[in-house]
């Protein structure tokens, strides 16, 4: 019998600058708030902007901030795009922001 391991990818850490900026992006209220909706199921631009109340130019603008923090996925469906959190990314964000202190 043989077990594998899956290979950590030992990345650089980031730097304090990146890491203050994603967490800066990541505290907006607003931009929590397009979180929670999209943490457990990719929406379209046009509903999440009817389910909180925003125009679509105000939450493509959050969402371009969130896609360049590196939490947002986005995949084209025929004409829509769905978004969805990439929660995996968003839990590794509290350890590369300990690897970026203790570095």
């Amino acid at each position: 019998m043989v077990v594998h391991y899956p290979v950590a990818r030992h990345s650089r850490p980031e730097s304090i600058d990146e890491m203050q900026r994603r967490l800066t992006i990541l505290s907006d209220p607003a931009r929590l708030a397009l979180c929670r909706h999209l943490v457990n199921e990719a929406i379209t631009t046009s509903d999440l902007a009817r389910r909180m109340s925003m125009t679509r130019p105000q939450v493509s603008r959050h969402l371009a901030k969130l896609r360049a923090a590196g939490v947002l996925t986005s995949r084209r469906s025929g004409r829509y795009v769905y978004h969805r959190v990439d929660a995996d990314t968003v839990m590794r964000i509290g350890v590369e922001l300990l690897r970026a202190i203790v570095r």
